[in-house]
């Protein structure tokens, strides 16, 4: 199923340019996207729905913190997408993801002071 671009409403791009960009379509879910097309229909990866039923993950890695974002494509295979810790914070403040649908990894050690309000 294509979703004609007009269709398209930009949520926001969080964590500035070169990440990702949030969109909501005219049916109200939430797609993310990255930079390979102008609307999530018309990147390399297609519409990739945000998929609460599964959790989002924080963690940290030898680059720094990451958000384990989980998405859905059109076909319905689940995946996921790393995103920026200010993409995660967007979508809560925005009511388009729920603290409950969010882990917190004990990797983090340091820096649970920043995500102590997801626990």
């Amino acid at each position: 199923m294509e979703i004609n671009q007009q269709a398209w409403t930009l949520l926001g791009r969080p964590s500035g340019r070169n990440h990702h960009r949030y969109f909501q379509a005219a049916d109200g879910r939430v797609s993310v996207a990255d930079d390979s097309g102008a609307t999530p229909d018309r990147t390399d990866d297609g519409p990739l729905w945000l998929d609460m039923t599964r959790g989002a993950r924080v963690g940290a890695g030898p680059r720094g913190p990451y958000v384990r974002l989980p998405v859905r494509t059109e076909t319905g295979s689940a995946r996921a997408v790393f995103v920026q810790p200010g993409d995660l914070v967007f979508l809560l403040d925005a009511g388009h993801w729920s603290k409950k649908a969010v882990t917190v990894s004990d990797e983090i050690g340091p820096l649970a002071d920043l995500f102590s309000v997801l626990r």
